[in-house]
């Protein structure tokens, strides 16, 4: 056969090939004739080349953009649905028994949860396919690295797998259901998609938070580069002599178009911040940019004048002035995580201690409701305080989502937790109303339960965010701080302050359970409600 097909695997990966490098190559083979001796055939030359950084920029950018259209007609779809539900609650209210219409109604819902849990599946693989061809041809940072891998999980905690189940029996069940359980389904529907909707919200806030940091370190390795190459051109414009300068002008050329590139990153580093809810303090840079443009249209100029020795300086000043913005953005950007944080970790404290606060302030409202007569006066101002408890829970939720839109390490189990102790307090608001005490006392026990057990997630999580400030102070990271937003970084003595108030609370909840005739009273499903978080909180210093 004068024609052979074959196979060879090569991996490009083990020859380091650099972003917008290519490599050549060609297959050769040898026949095995063992009398004139082996031949050899060689294929045509072929060609690969690694996306260049710009390349990679512009595909991502595109990717991410997608991504985000996507997250945001997910949340609109999650907001509907919610609405819908709404709806067909309200036109229940009136009917003892289910029409076939109604039926088709419900059934409809249970489809468009379902696909928005497909919707939201496909996110998360086209989230994770982003992210690895993100990591492909250049090495991240290891912070944002650590950050992309939180923001992953949190796009893979969006749905869990009881919540799928939940939806799938749900469907099974529909044609067996009466009115009293078509009610429980449609509150299920309604938390999930809420559930959703939180979630994907959350996850856009910090995903677009994400994507401007990274864009932040991109474009300062960028001018990093830049800096070099000029400098670089700098020492080659000083060694040769004038006739030699069309080479010169070439390379200088390339490099003012690479910078005007560079500004242009600038601008979308500077949009990406504004998009924001919560956009970072950016030092306004147009006229170190301006000044750069100069020296190197300076240069320009001076080497098509043949002026070398000017022209050199020019491209050293420009160098220089591009390693001083430069540095000028990774202390912004050190600072800027390091008062986060701090800011961060006060919020969470000052929650923290009013879930305290509220656990003891229920207890202590439970016991009385149990004891009191309805047609007591002092019953109607135990309805307001309840009422008061519930507007307090109202702002911490508001704190508490806004927070977990700033910090990927809340766990989305919190966001669940406080949407359950809502609803339990709804309904105890409702006995209440009605007076059925015994009734709203068993609500008042699963709402303590659900503030204790969110109290324990967020010292977990107040834990988790102090040793990665530790971390960070240890691998230098922590940069210099100083005052920004009118709160900066908080002074040691009042840090430790907050954190001893908070240990003495957390120990007084301890003390409090294990006071005889203070023991709790189970839940209606038969486990123990109420029980305060038993954690001690650590005094950082």
């Amino acid at each position: 056969m004068n024609q052979q097909a074959f196979y060879f695997f090569f991996d490009l990966s083990t020859l380091n090939i650099k972003p917008g490098e290519g490599v050549e190559y060609y297959f050769e083979i040898w026949d095995n004739d063992g009398i004139h001796g082996p031949k050899s055939s060689r294929s045509q030359k072929m060609f690969f080349k690694a996306p260049s950084l710009q390349e990679m920029s512009e595909k991502n950018e595109k990717a991410n953009k997608e991504l985000k259209d996507e997250m945001q007609e997910a949340i609109k779809q999650a907001k509907d649905l919610q609405k819908k539900v709404e709806e067909l609650n309200k036109k229940l209210l009136e009917k003892k028994e289910l029409s076939w219409q109604e039926k088709k109604q419900i059934k409809d819902l249970l489809n468009k949860e379902q696909e928005l849990q497909q919707k939201v599946e496909k996110i998360q693989k086209e989230q994770k396919d982003n992210s690895i061809r993100e990591q492909q041809g250049h090495e991240m940072d290891e912070t944002l690295l650590q950050k992309q891998e939180q923001l992953q999980e949190l796009f893979d905690q969006v749905i869990p797998e009881d919540m799928k189940k939940m939806i799938q029996d749900m469907q099974q069940m529909l044609n067996e259901m009466d009115k009293n359980k078509v009610n429980d389904m449609l509150e299920k529907i309604q938390m999930n998609s809420e559930d959703i909707e939180k979630q994907l919200d959350r996850n856009l806030e910090i995903f677009k938070q994400l994507e401007f940091e990274k864009k932040l370190e991109e474009t300062k390795q960028k001018l990093d580069s830049l800096a070099d190459k000029q400098d670089k051109l700098s020492k080659e414009t000083e060694e040769k002599k004038e006739a030699d300068n069309k080479d010169l002008q070439n390379k200088q050329d390339e490099l003012n178009k690479e910078f005007d590139k560079l500004t242009e990153d600038m601008k979308d580093l500077d949009k990406k911040n504004k998009d924001l809810e919560n956009p970072n303090d950016m030092p306004d840079t147009k006229q170190q940019q301006e000044d750069i443009k100069q020296e190197m249209n300076k240069s320009s100029e001076n080497l098509k004048d043949k002026k070398n020795k000017k022209a050199a300086q020019s491209q050293k000043n420009a160098s220089q002035k591009m390693k001083d913005l430069s540095k000028q953005m990774e202390d912004m950007q050190q600072q800027m995580e390091s008062e986060s944080m701090e800011e961060d970790m006060k919020s969470l404290r000052n929650i923290l201690e009013n879930l305290v606060q509220i656990s003891f302030d229920q207890e202590d409202l439970m016991g009385r409701v149990n004891k009191v007569r309805t047609y007591d006066p002092q019953y109607l101002k135990m309805v307001q305080e309840q009422k008061k408890i519930q507007d307090d829970l109202r702002l911490v939720e508001d704190s508490l989502f806004a927070l977990s839109k700033r910090q990927a390490s809340l766990k989305p189990l919190i966001n669940k937790e406080i949407n359950e102790i809502n609803m339990n307090v709804d309904k105890t608001m409702e006995e209440l109303t009605e007076r059925r005490v015994n009734n709203a006392a068993g609500k008042q026990q699963f709402v303590m339960t659900g503030v204790n057990n969110l109290a324990l997630l967020l010292q977990e999580s107040l834990d988790q965010m102090q040793q990665m400030e530790q971390q960070a102070q240890g691998s230098g990271k922590a940069g210099c701080k100083k005052n920004a937003k009118g709160t900066g970084n908080m002074p040691l003595k009042t840090m430790k302050d907050l954190q001893e108030q908070l240990n003495q609370q957390m120990q007084k909840m301890k003390d409090e359970m294990g006071k005889p005739g203070n023991e709790r009273t189970a839940c209606q499903d038969g486990s123990s409600a109420g029980s305060h978080p038993q954690t001690t909180a650590t005094a950082q210093g």
